[in-house]
Order: C-alpha cells, then sequence, then structure tokens
C-alpha cells in the first residue's frame, strides 16, 4: 500500500521531507433555531496555497444532540463516528471546498454549543513530498429561537384607557365616546413581531379587536380589547300624527298604537297619506312615508316605516277597505 494512503488514514506525518501548509475553516449554520429542530450545518476548508486530498476532524456537543456526518463537494467519508471523521477528495484543488454537512438536534432549551478540534488537513503530494498541517479549534453557537410573545406595553392614544394593562392579561373591557381609536404598545423581545397596532374606525356598540404577538420561534398570542361605543343616537322612530284625506282611523291615532283600519265608499281610487314624524332626527324609509296611493277594491294595506337617527325603523300600518260595488253577474 502506497505511503501516501497510510498517511491519510492516519494522518501521522510519514516522511522526512514535511513543511505546513496554510488553511482554515468555515461552518456555515442557521443562526437560530426552535427547539429539538434538527438543524444542518456545512463544513467548508480554505486551502489556500494547496490542493486538498485529505481532512481529519473532531467534533464535541456541550448542548444539543449529534445526528449524523455527511461527506460533502468531492469527497467521501473514511470514517465517521458521534465524535469526528476522516475523510478524502477524489479531486483535490486548492480553495474553499464543502467536505461535508454536520446534523444536530436542538436541545429543549437554551443555545446549541458545539467546538470542531484536532482539524489536520494534508494535500495532494507525492510519497517524497506530503504537506500536512493543522487547522485552529473552532466553537459554534445555534441560538434557540425566543418563545416571548407578550407586550411590554399597550395604550389607546387618545387617552387613558388601559393603565391597568398587563402582558399576561389577555382581555380588556371599556367604554369610548369617539368614532375612532388608535392602539400603540411596544414589545418584550425585540425578535417577535406584532399585528394590529393601528387605529380603527368604531361603528355604535361593541367592537372587538384584537392585537396579535408571534415569538421568533412562530408562539401566538393574541391580546382581546372590547370597545363599547356609546350610541348617543337619537333613537326616536314615532309619528305624532297620521292623516288621510278626511277619514278617520279606528282606532284614533296614538304614536305607540301601530295598526289602524278604515272604509271608503267604491268611488274612491286614490288616497293622500300624510303624517308627521315627532323627532326632527328621524326619517322615513324610502318609498314608505307620505304619499299618494291607488286603491283596489277589497282589502289595501298601507305601510309607513319610520327610521331614527340611530336607525332603528318602527312600522305603522293602516288597512283600507274599498267597498266593491261592482255587478258580480257575467
Amino acid at each position: 500500500m502506497k505511503k501516501i494512503l497510510i498517511c491519510i488514514l492516519s494522518f501521522i506525518v510519514c516522511v522526512l521531507n514535511i513543511r505546513a501548509i496554510s488553511s482554515n475553516i468555515d461552518v456555515e449554520c442557521p443562526s437560530s433555531s426552535n427547539s429539538f429542530e434538527e438543524v444542518s450545518c456545512k463544513i467548508y476548508i480554505n486551502a489556500s496555497d494547496f490542493k486538498l486530498r485529505a481532512v481529519q476532524l473532531k467534533y464535541t456537543f456541550s448542548s444539543g444532540e449529534y445526528i449524523s456526518f455527511t461527506s460533502g463537494g468531492n469527497f467521501r467519508t473514511l470514517s465517521s463516528n458521534n465524535n469526528g471523521a476522516v475523510l478524502e477528495s477524489s479531486s483535490p484543488k486548492i480553495g474553499k471546498s464543502e467536505i461535508g454537512t454536520l446534523k444536530f438536534k436542538m436541545p429543549i432549551s437554551g443555545n446549541a454549543n458545539f467546538k470542531l478540534t484536532d482539524i489536520m488537513v494534508t494535500d495532494d503530494g507525492n510519497n517524497s513530498n506530503i504537506q500536512s498541517g493543522t487547522i485552529n479549534d473552532k466553537n459554534i453557537t445555534v441560538r434557540q429561537k425566543s418563545n416571548i410573545n407578550t407586550l411590554k406595553s399597550l395604550k389607546v392614544k387618545e387617552g387613558n384607557y388601559l393603565d391597568n394593562f398587563n402582558s399576561d392579561n389577555l382581555e380588556y373591557n371599556f367604554d369610548y365616546d369617539d368614532s375612532k381609536i388608535t392602539f400603540a404598545g411596544s414589545l418584550t423581545d425585540s425578535t417577535s413581531i406584532v399585528s394590529g397596532l393601528k387605529s380603527y374606525n368604531l361603528k355604535y356598540g361593541k367592537n372587538v379587536i384584537k392585537i396579535t404577538v408571534t415569538s421568533e420561534s412562530g408562539l401566538k398570542r393574541v391580546y382581546t380589547i372590547i370597545v363599547n361605543r356609546a350610541d348617543t343616537r337619537d333613537k326616536t322612530n314615532t309619528l305624532d300624527s297620521i292623516t288621510i284625506d278626511n277619514y278617520k282611523l279606528t282606532p284614533s291615532f296614538n304614536k305607540n298604537t301601530k295598526k289602524y283600519t278604515l272604509k271608503v265608499n267604491n268611488e274612491v281610487s286614490k288616497v293622500n297619506i300624510s303624517s308627521e314624524l315627532t323627532s326632527n332626527k328621524s326619517s322615513y324609509v324610502s318609498g314608505y312615508g307620505n304619499r299618494r296611493v291607488n286603491l283596489n277594491y277589497g282589502k289595501n294595506t298601507i305601510l309607513i316605516k319610520v327610521k331614527s337617527e340611530s336607525n332603528e325603523e318602527n312600522t305603522y300600518e293602516i288597512i283600507i277597505n274599498r267597498e266593491d260595488n261592482r255587478s258580480k253577474n257575467n
């Protein structure tokens, strides 16, 4: 067996004509990850002045759990386990070479930490001129993503409505008079994100507003704010009078009575409906106010609909019976 192969496998310098070579190691890992998540880190060797033939390295985890090491690029694995690996390139080259991927599992809490040690490289020399060198140890940390998903502060820009805010309290309820409200706040953890801190147009009555904070790890927390806008609009939706030409209603008009009747003779084909609103802030529903109506023979149902400023409707009903003296003989 050739001496160069022996040197690759053992990484012991086996010739007398040896000199140091220059190289360094790079490790590309995600900066952060979730607990128990699998993480892959690519490992590179930078051979600045020689063709990289073989690499030996060890890896030690102080937190996190080793899963596997897989050779990469033009390298094949001569041996590997949960402590280290020996690799050989099929196409040695100068420059940056990917030697493999180290995969591990994040711990349940805290960061993952591992260290690359005893890193040795050899070049693509011949039996009489093999070069080797060592690379300084390298410490790697993958930060665990934050689970913090709270607001540090929450307030209403228009007033002191949330002075009782507590980041752990998720529900708030208060009365409010204006038509617009604006929420502002700050995050407990700068790596989290928040949605819902903005201005809202409020309807009268109950308004449900949700502000969501999402942690860096993806956990969501929803703050629910119920804003009760006072409805100060006039709720009056009655009439003070109803008049139908010179006819008398049965029963006599009362604003709280909703149904009336009257009779007209067969010659009356049209009548005028007149009424008076109790409040000048109320209005008639379109098509159901004062008007002239045509009468059919027999029963005619006439509706007057009144709408308050607060959009509450009230309906008055008048049944007009027109006599039918037409001959029933064919």
